[in-house]
């Protein structure tokens, strides 16, 4: 972890998609943590957003937001207005897109798996145990 003097550390508040646990929160923590410019990272599995304090002179926002998306998770810089009300819109928006992608990619299991079942069962019919001839 790289330290910077309080007078040029910015803060920044980076909402992130698709954490699902502790473990989640803690791995893109230890990234931010690990790169170089960055002082603090915090990263809230509740809220959804990892805030970070770092060296601008060091690293980017940018930089920042890659560092992230590189764990496997999704992550976008805030919007320039910067309210609570719009930050909360936006995990908002992400979390009903997430939620839209699993519900498509659960019908499609089933429906391969329905598949899958209705055509098995003529199959093991004809190709199942036969009884002993005594």
């Amino acid at each position: 972890m790289t330290t910077t003097s309080p007078a040029s550390s910015s803060d920044l508040t980076i909402p992130v998609q698709g954490m699902t646990c502790a473990a989640c929160s803690a791995r893109i923590q230890r990234v931010l943590e690990r790169t170089p410019g960055v002082s603090a990272a915090n990263v809230n599995l509740m809220t959804g957003s990892a805030t970070v304090s770092f060296d601008p002179s060091s690293v980017t926002p940018d930089r920042l937001v890659e560092a992230i998306r590189d764990t496997g998770y999704g992550a976008e810089l805030p919007a320039l207005d910067g309210s609570a009300e719009a930050l909360v819109d936006a995990q908002d928006a992400a979390r009903d897109d997430e939620i839209r992608d699993l519900r498509r990619k659960l019908i499609f299991s089933l429906d391969a798996a329905v598949l899958k079942m209705v055509v098995s069962m003529p199959l093991a019919s004809l190709l199942g145990p036969r009884p002993a001839d005594p």
